[in-house]
Parts: structure tokens; C-alpha cells; sequence
């Protein structure tokens, strides 16, 4: 999140304005979920998307197993009077033996204008990030499948203008 008071002779003629693009789910085989894009108002303020979250399969690596991944780290504010950084995913946990796995999915992480996707468990699908900016939340497979990780919400830029009278 950025936040920048500019008077109107800053502005040029035009502006560029860029709505950072959503953060791709993470792929069905343990891919880490895709940062966010970068949202912006010309060169003269900007936000970068968060990073996604690390991915697991089903997959273990002993008979016996327990692997924790971490989020995404949050996006940071840039050239702003006010820069806030988003919070970071939660980590997720899995647990496996030879017979059986389990995942507990790591929330996605926030923004200062949306939540991030929920933890699922037993076998669920990802969900979404929440308005503006917030990060998918992590997918949790069992023994036998996969599931997509959440996609990240979108970003967004406001403009607000003041006139003196």
C-alpha cells in the first residue's frame, strides 16, 4: 500500500495508471503461487505485488513425514508519504506416513485494503484473496490428489483529487 499528496503541477498531461494483475494460483503439483503485479500512478507512486507462497505435492519424502512451507512475503509501498507493507502468508504444515497425507494450508497474506484467502485442509482447493491486493491462501491435498492453490486478488490504484475554492 502507498500513499502520496502531490500537487496538480506534478502531474503531466497524461498518466499512466496500471492495475497490478491478480497472482496465479499455485499449479496442482506443489508450484508456488505467482507474485502479484505491480500497481501504479506513472513514476510517480507505486505498490508491488506479493510473492506466492511456496507449493507442495502429495509427494513425501520418508515413510514417515512432516514439512512446513512458508507464504508469500507481503508487497511493499513505494514513493508514497505513507508505505505500508502487506503481512505475509501463513505457513502451511503436512503431514504424511506411508499409507496416508494431510495438509494444513498457510492463509494468504493481506493487504491494507483486502484480506487473504482462507487455510483449507482434508483435500480442498485454495481460496481466493480478498479485495485489493490480498494473497491466495495455500490448497491442501490428501493422499491421492492435488489441488490448486487460491489466485490472488487484483490491485488497485485510487485517485483522489482536491480543489481549493
Amino acid at each position: 500500500y502507498s500513499e502520496r499528496i502531490l500537487v496538480a503541477s506534478a502531474l503531466g498531461t497524461t498518466e499512466t495508471v496500471t492495475v497490478g494483475a491478480a497472482g496465479a494460483a499455485g499449479a496442482d503439483t506443489g508450484g508456488d503461487g505467482g507474485t502479484g503485479g505491480t500497481s501504479s500512478l506513472g513514476a510517480l507512486i507505486s505498490a508491488t505485488g506479493g510473492a506466492g507462497g511456496t507449493g507442495k505435492s502429495t509427494a513425501l519424502v520418508a515413510a514417515s513425514d512432516m514439512q512446513v512451507s512458508r507464504g508469500g512475503a507481503g508487497g511493499v509501498g513505494s514513493t508514497g508519504n505513507i508505505n505500508v507493507a502487506g503481512a505475509p502468508g501463513d505457513y502451511g504444515v503436512f503431514l504424511g506416513s506411508t499409507t496416508t497425507t494431510d495438509q494444513m494450508s498457510g492463509n494468504g497474506g493481506s493487504s491494507a485494503l483486502g484480506g487473504g484467502g482462507r487455510q483449507v485442509s482434508g483435500g480442498a482447493a485454495g481460496n481466493a484473496g480478498g479485495a485489493y491486493g490480498g494473497g491466495g491462501g495455500g490448497a491442501s491435498a490428501n493422499s491421492a490428489t492435488n489441488r490448486l492453490g487460491g489466485a490472488g486478488a487484483v490491485g488497485v490504484v485510487i485517485v483522489e483529487e482536491f480543489r481549493s475554492v
